[in-house]
C-alpha cells in the first residue's frame, strides 16, 4: 500500500511517501518558507522522485496538530483535496502522540514520556502518554493536551506523569530548564513528523480506522489569534 504523508504543524514541515511502513522518500520544508509555499511543488517532486502518479497512492495521512493554526489548515486542505479528487481514504493523526509513538517505537524500554512542542506565546503544547500496548497504537494518555506556561504545565502534572518521563522538547519549544528543574530529564525531540504520521496512518487503516476526507479536523487546542481579536473588538467573551 502506498501511503502519502504531510506534516505541517511545524515551521518546517515534511512530506513522506511510504510503501506500508517503509520511507520510500522524504521530503522536508524550510522554516523560513510559508507551508502553502512549499507543500504543493515539494509533493509534486517527491512523486516524481518515486515515479508514480497521484492515482498510484492509497491513502493519505495527515498532522492534525496542535501548531500553527497556517499551517494545519494548509496541510489538511492538501490531504482533503488530494483524497477527495482521487476517492482515496485518510487518516487524521495528532502531533503530539506522534512524536511519542515515534520515541517509544525508537526506545523499547521506555514506559512512558511526555511531549512539549513550541505553543508560541511563551507557551507550550503538551501531553504525556504510557506505552501503548501492541500493535503500537493508539497511544495510552496520562495527561491530555493542553496549552499552557511551562511553569503551570509542571504544577499540574506533580501528582499525574511519573517523573522518570522523560520530556520530548520540539525544535524552539520554551520549558527546558522548568522540566529539568523538577528531575526530569529531557531530550530534544526530533522534527517533523510526516514519518511517523506515515506509519500510525498504515496502522490506523488496517486497523479499519481510516474515513472519508470531510471527516479530518484540525486540533488547534487554542482558539486562533484571529478569532480572539475579532471578539475583542466586539466585546465579547475572553480578551485571550
Amino acid at each position: 500500500m502506498w501511503v502519502l504523508a504531510v506534516d505541517t504543524s511545524s515551521p518546517g514541515g515534511a512530506v513522506a511517501l511510504l510503501r506500508d511502513l517503509e520511507v520510500v522518500v522524504e521530503r522536508r520544508g524550510a522554516p523560513d518558507r510559508s507551508h502553502a509555499e512549499y507543500v504543493p511543488p515539494m509533493l509534486a517532486a517527491m512523486l516524481a522522485e518515486a515515479g508514480l502518479p497521484p492515482s498510484a497512492i492509497d491513502l493519505f495521512a495527515v498532522a492534525t496538530g496542535p501548531g500553527s493554526f497556517t499551517g494545519l489548515r494548509v496541510g489538511l486542505a492538501t490531504v482533503q483535496g488530494l483524497a477527495l479528487a482521487l476517492d482515496r481514504p485518510t487518516v487524521g493523526v495528532p502531533s503530539l502522540a506522534a512524536a511519542a509513538w515515534r520515541y517509544f517505537q525508537e526506545s523499547p524500554a521506555a514506559a512512558h514520556c511526555a511531549v512539549w512542542r513550541d505553543g508560541a506565546r511563551g507557551d507550550v503544547f503538551a501531553a504525556a502518554f504510557h506505552r501503548p500496548a501492541d500493535p503500537g497504537w493508539p497511544l495510552d494518555e496520562i495527561a491530555a493536551v493542553t496549552v499552557a506556561a511551562p511553569g503551570t504545565v509542571v504544577a499540574a502534572w506533580q501528582s499525574m506523569v511519573p517523573t522518570d518521563a522523560p520530556v520530548l522538547l520540539g525544535p524552539g519549544a520554551p520549558g527546558g530548564a522548568e522540566a529539568a528543574a523538577t528531575g526530569r530529564r529531557v531530550i530534544a525531540a526530533a522534527d517533523p513528523l510526516a514519518v511517523p504520521v506515515g506509519r500510525i496512518g498504515w496502522l490506523v487503516h488496517r486497523a479499519g480506522g481510516s474515513g472519508p476526507p470531510h471527516a479530518l479536523a484540525p486540533l488547534y487546542v487554542r482558539r486562533p489569534d484571529a478569532e480572539v481579536e475579532r471578539d475583542r473588538r466586539l466585546g465579547l467573551g475572553p480578551l485571550a
